[in-house]
């Protein structure tokens, strides 16, 4: 009986290890001095650094979010390593020729003293802002391009004759000369008097706006900041300065500061829960053609601010400067689809590490 209670013990134990994660590591440190403190000093370096080899292929494994937290406590895990992992020495070898010093170990990595950790920041994070983040997005795309015709320029030469006269200082005899004089007249006929040949006309899209909004709190669903689209913060006073700034940019192509601080000034005073507005704003070029793959493609550009309202004024944190991201589909609603998709993934994982840090 008892050789049978054993065997499960070993067996459990076995099984156990097996699903721990673990890697073997090697490091190799060049020496000058191979006695007394330099040799520990040497060893102990190699045995660090063989270590911390085998922490950063764990963090290898992190998804953007994870990684995008865990840059916030990597110091303190790397310099209190040994609390976050086992690290068993192998086997170690001196080459006194080359002057190195190899050794290997067995890194066994504390799964859950670290996922414990990043939580606690994750959420230490998230009280610090408050609890929320209040979206004041745009997306607009084009309706179409207006063309217009060139001018078409006509000029005509005249030309006309016209007496002078020229008085010689030889004789004192008046000699009358004739000199013919050339003019032109310009003129044009037709055309447009715009000053551009074509003008894009666009306008906000709804659709676009919700696609772009629900792709961007994606990335924000392993965070612990709270998303809000303004809409959603049943505010009257605030959804009709969104409506504004909807027309301004229909209007301008940006909103007025003036009415972009009224809205930013309005969230921080009507909603406690609120620590940062982020505005954004994309728009969705026209159709074009791949050249490569035949497909349609539909260009998204993208710029924004975020906004930190915690403190008595308002302050701008980072801006999003215009970034470019191309969708293609095999219809022109598939295109925009891949389009926003691609530019709401990539804004929100660089918000995210603005906020994060």
């Amino acid at each position: 009986m008892k050789i049978f209670i054993a065997t499960v013990l070993t067996s459990l134990l076995l099984s156990l290890n097996l699903l721990a994660i673990t890697y073997n590591e090697v490091a190799e440190v060049t020496y000058k001095k191979f006695k007394g403190d330099e040799k520990k000093e040497v060893m102990d370096k190699a045995f660090k650094t063989a270590c911390l080899k085998g922490l950063k292929k764990y963090v290898n494994t992190f998804d953007d979010a994870k990684y995008q937290n865990y840059r916030n406590v990597k110091n303190k895990i790397e310099d209190n390593f040994l609390d976050y992992l086992v690290c068993d020495f192998v086997d170690d070898d001196q080459l006194k020729k080359e002057k190195k010093y190899i050794v290997k170990v067995r890194v066994e990595i504390f799964e859950k003293e670290i996922n414990a950790l990043l939580i606690d920041n994750s959420t230490s994070v998230a009280n610090n802002i408050k609890s929320g983040i209040a979206l004041v997005i745009f997306a607009l795309q084009v309706d179409g391009a207006k063309s217009f015709d060139i001018k078409e320029y006509q000029r005509s030469d005249t030309s006309n004759t016209e007496n002078a006269s020229q008085v010689e200082a030889s004789d004192g005899v008046e000699t009358i000369s004739n000199s013919e004089v050339t003019t032109s007249e310009t003129s044009t006929t037709g055309g447009s008097n715009e000053t551009k040949s074509d003008i894009i006309q666009s306008s906000y899209s709804e659709k676009a706006t919700e696609d772009f909004l629900g792709a961007f709190t994606e990335e924000f669903t392993m965070t612990s900041f709270e998303l809000t689209d303004v809409y959603m913060l049943f505010d009257d006073d605030i959804s009709d300065l969104y409506d504004e700034m909807k027309a301004e940019i229909e209007d301008g192509g940006q909103p007025k500061q003036r009415t972009k601080a009224k809205m930013i000034g309005m969230i921080q005073k009507n909603h406690d829960d609120i620590g940062h507005v982020i505005y954004g704003k994309v728009y969705l070029g026209q159709k074009e053609i791949d050249q490569s793959t035949g497909n349609t493609k539909v260009v998204a550009q993208v710029n924004g601010e975020v906004w930190n309202i915690i403190d008595r004024r308002p302050k701008l944190v980072s801006s999003v400067s215009p970034a470019v991201f191309a969708g293609l589909g095999s219809t022109l609603d598939v295109a925009r689809t891949n389009a926003l998709k691609q530019s709401s993934e990539n804004s929100s994982k660089t918000i995210i590490n603005i906020l994060s840090n």
